[in-house]
């Protein structure tokens, strides 16, 4: 829900949720690489002090959203933070493809773990599960081993494609 309120003195509105107020001042101050932002700026629009909870929630919303819409609804960000959150800041280029390079192994790291554990209780013969949830777990436990897969061989994938891209797409 987004609203707009007048802050104390009347003046300027602010939107509400706050983090789109700081989203939108980010915006407004030129949001690009390697800009930072003392706590300070994101604790006078959010009401809160770095280690408090309101903040910290402010923040995952704030940087979801620079994640997902990013600062002109094309450009995406991951943001940072540095100094115990004493600072903020838009990762530098080499920083963001460091990170997707972390999300990557991550996500293959969890789909390893997911078909390990879901292979792992179904042949458990002390684990009592009704037919009806066996069989969906079953499909569920090959949905998963087909995404490793295809993850495992992403590279030989994606080779596979650039070499054959006219053929595949019939020119």
């Amino acid at each position: 829900m987004s609203e707009e309120k007048q802050n104390g003195n009347g003046a300027t509105p602010i939107v509400l949720p706050a983090w789109k107020h700081a989203l939108k001042e980010m915006r407004a101050n030129g949001l690009t690489f390697g800009k930072t932002y003392d706590a300070a700026f994101f604790e006078n629009i959010f009401g809160a002090k770095r280690h408090e909870t309101k903040f910290a929630f402010q923040m995952i919303s704030l940087r979801k959203a620079l994640v997902d819409v990013g600062g002109d609804e094309q450009n995406k960000y991951y943001m940072a933070s540095e100094e115990n959150g004493a600072r903020w800041i838009i990762l530098e280029t080499e920083g963001q493809f460091s990170k997707c390079d972390k999300f990557s192994r991550l996500i293959t790291q969890t789909a390893k773990r997911t078909v390990s554990l879901r292979s792992s209780v179904l042949d458990n013969p002390a684990a009592q599960i009704a037919d009806a949830d066996r069989r969906l777990q079953e499909s569920r436990l090959e949905r998963d081993a087909t995404r490793l897969a295809l993850l495992s061989r992403s590279r030989a994938i994606a080779d596979y494609v650039s070499k054959n891209k006219p053929k595949l797409i019939g020119k």
